[in-house]
């Protein structure tokens, strides 16, 4: 994956190795979250992560793609003199998707130089196909975006827009271009990848796994009332710290800021909150009734969430561990 930040000024041009160790444990303090970029005078540009003050990933960043560097190589490149540096302040939301651009494989890569007419058509057209995408617009009037189009299949697009050094985070649908200037003319780079790919079945199911918990809260707050589902979301949000998760239920649903490091991961930590979630619930409204609550929900969602979550969760494989019991 290209360098998405190039057309943004350093920070702090030419820097020595300790200047940017200096940077780093500044960063550290203060609890950072977003990006710091490094170009280095041969032409290197790598893209470092930060969550809360902690160093996430380090990508080499080329034309030809971008590559995650293990963590024993990071003094080696970090230590390297003459560094130009750039940081860009992120939300948690905003940093997740930086993530999935930089480890998602590119397929294909297509640029077009566009109307806002012209814009318009071709976003409606590749929200039709099945492929997903990371696409990337700039305009004339200082617009930097990058949009996460995950296939005709989810109608919900993710963006983070750049300005300056900071950035935010927006849920769009395949009209997002009616939002922008209609007078600029934008150079539009779209980055085709492999729908199959863990990381995008990963984005799929969390995108698919928020509502279903939002729709059990709300079906178990109307059978059990308002303080035996606090107490619920209390109980399943402990667990999940404990276990070192960095997601919370609470009343309107889930509020997920973890970072899983693969597919499996995950499915495993969301069959957990259900399996939790049928736990506390069954004292309340009967073993039955938890049972039936997830199946009743799961049909109530929109077929692509539906079919996703049953693909990774409600299967044969994974049932029992979920409910108890396999569903007939």
């Amino acid at each position: 994956m290209p360098d998405f930040l190039s057309a943004h000024p350093d920070s702090y041009s030419k820097v020595s190795s300790g200047f940017v160790e200096t940077l780093l444990q500044s960063r550290r303090a203060e609890l950072f979250t977003g990006l710091m970029r490094l170009l280095y005078p041969e032409g290197d540009v790598f893209l470092h992560t930060f969550l809360g003050g902690v160093q996430q990933k380090l990508y080499r960043c080329s034309e030809s793609g971008t590559e995650s560097i293990l963590r024993p190589a990071w003094m080696n490149i970090l230590g390297r003199e003459n560094a130009s540096v750039f940081f860009m302040t992120m939300s948690v939301d905003s940093l997740r998707l930086m993530q999935m651009a930089c480890e998602v494989p590119i397929l294909r890569t297509d640029e077009h130089i566009l109307t806002h007419q012209q814009l318009t058509d071709l976003v409606l057209d590749w929200t039709k196909r099945p492929e997903p995408a990371i696409v990337h617009i700039l305009g004339e009037k200082r617009l930097d975006n990058l949009y996460l189009m995950s296939g005709a299949t989810n109608p919900v697009i993710e963006s983070v827009s750049f300005v300056d050094t900071a950035s935010s985070f927006a849920i769009n649908d395949a009209f997002f271009p009616s939002l922008l200037p209609s007078s600029d003319t934008y150079r539009v780079v779209r980055h085709v990848s492999d729908a199959e790919h863990p990381i995008w079945q990963g984005y799929e199911l969390r995108l698919a796994f928020h509502p279903l918990m939002r729709l059990l809260i709300n079906r178990f707050s109307e059978l059990a009332g308002r303080m035996l589902t606090e107490r619920l979301c209390e109980r399943i949000s402990s667990w999940l710290r404990d276990g070192g998760l960095d997601i919370k239920v609470t009343m309107n649903g889930i509020v997920n800021h973890h970072f899983f490091e693969s597919l499996e991961s995950s499915i495993d930590a969301y069959i957990g909150i259900i399996r939790c979630f049928h736990d506390e619930a069954s004292p309340a409204i009967g073993l039955r009734m938890a049972e039936g609550l997830s199946r009743d929900i799961l049909l109530k969602l929109e077929p692509y969430r539906r079919e996703t979550l049953t693909r990774h969760i409600y299967n044969q494989d994974h049932l029992d561990t979920v409910t108890g019991r396999v569903w007939r």
